[in-house]
């Protein structure tokens, strides 16, 4: 079988080096010294890869794998208090990111999808039902400040919740995260608890 084919009915992590490697397109003549690169580690490895014309893409495909390993994909995931949304949001923040991460929930309240989305009604309301769901709780990265909500925050999540509402859409929950800690805006009263079919979020 071709290696496309592998990938298809085996898996990835079925595949051999050399049949990876021509999925990432590494020309045949490259093969050999590409397997032989990636057995070395750190320094050695880089200086190996740099040496190598498909060299670049092998490293961003290494790259690629280390995020993957390092950030696992949260769907399927049960969210049942803000420590889960913190877990979830924490380490795809950097420290300079102003980000606001949205978390579309089914009736579970399942993560059905992960999304960067900007803190605007329209962009919560398409990720929300994009993901064909109702709920939704959105963290908001505070990195280099305190989980302290603001007035702004308190009005911005009072508004955006009225705005959700309309189109029977449950934002259920704020969450800071700051260099403190994290705070929800739910817990601390500055947002309107949900139906009684939401109330296994606390």
């Amino acid at each position: 079988m071709k290696p496309r084919e592998n990938l298809t009915t085996l898996g990835a992590s079925s595949m051999s080096a050399r049949e990876l490697l021509a999925l990432a397109g590494v020309h045949a003549d490259e093969r050999p010294a590409a397997e032989a690169a990636l057995s070395l580690l750190g320094a050695a490895r880089d200086a190996a890869l740099c040496d190598l014309r498909s060299g670049p893409r092998l490293a961003a495909a290494l790259e690629l794998g280390r995020r993957a390993w390092m950030l696992p994909s949260p769907a399927g995931r049960r969210v049942r208090a803000p420590v889960d949304i913190a877990a979830i949001c924490a380490p795809r923040f950097v420290d300079d990111d102003d980000g606001c991460l949205g978390i579309a929930l089914d009736r579970r309240l399942t993560v059905a999808r992960l999304a960067r989305t900007t803190a605007d009604t329209g962009s919560v309301l398409r990720l929300t039902l994009g993901a064909g769901v109702t709920r939704i709780v959105l963290g908001m990265n505070r990195r280099g400040d305190r989980a302290v909500p603001t007035t702004a925050d308190v009005d911005w999540a009072a508004a955006l919740h009225a705005a959700c509402a309309l189109v029977q859409v449950a934002l259920i929950d704020v969450v800071l995260l700051g260099d403190d800690g994290f705070s929800s805006l739910l817990r601390l009263g500055m947002l309107p608890s949900q139906p009684d079919g939401d109330t296994r979020y606390r």
